[in-house]
């Protein structure tokens, strides 16, 4: 019966690392925190942020589906990136004082 380390090798390799798992969790947990805070920006600005970040569509492409200049769209974009900073510096300073 030949026994060696190289047996034990297969389960090291399946092993998860707690850290992953943690940083998995983060990850989940901020991307549920910023689509919440997406959905309480109002429509409009909900719309252009969606197209341009999730969609990721050019700024031409929402002038086309949206009928909106280009000027309006790059504005709703700032206004709604702006507006999402601030939900956003909001939920964080709340969560700090429940800690």
């Amino acid at each position: 019966d030949q026994t060696s380390d190289d047996d034990d090798e297969p389960h090291r390799e399946l092993a998860i690392e707690p850290s992953a798992v943690d940083t998995s969790y983060e990850h989940d947990e901020t991307k549920a925190v910023v689509r919440a805070a997406i959905q309480k920006l109002p429509e409009h600005y909900r719309l252009i942020l969606t197209l341009f970040y999730l969609e990721e569509l050019r700024y031409e492409e929402i002038c086309e589906m949206t009928k909106l200049p280009m000027g309006t769209v790059k504005t709703q974009l700032y206004r709604a990136r702006v507006m999402l900073q601030k939900i956003l510096s909001r939920q964080l300073s709340r969560e700090e004082v429940t800690l």
